[in-house]
């Protein structure tokens, strides 16, 4: 299972990156095992050295899905990985 996760992220945790911890249960109860386990949680804050999008692809953004330009003046988008096999 393989699966790029995009989540907005501030420099306080904010209740939508609940979503990280229900991937995580869904791996650890749905009999898979990981690849490499998350090093991150529903707590993650964006810090300067995380790499992130840069402002020209926001703006593209705001034009193609203008509904989350307030999200974006404040945050950053960013994509987490997952990945996990199928016990055997």
């Amino acid at each position: 299972m393989a699966h790029a996760i995009d989540a907005y992220v501030r420099d306080v945790p904010t209740k939508r990156l609940e979503i990280i911890e229900l991937y995580k249960q869904a791996v650890e109860t749905q009999g898979f095992e990981w690849d490499s386990p998350p090093k991150i949680d529903k707590n993650l804050r964006f810090k300067s050295t995380f790499a992130s999008n840069s402002d020209l692809t926001l703006a593209g953004w705001n034009r193609l899905a203008p509904s989350l330009r307030s999200t974006r003046e404040d945050s950053q988008s960013i994509s987490i990985k997952l990945l996990a096999y199928k016990k055997r």
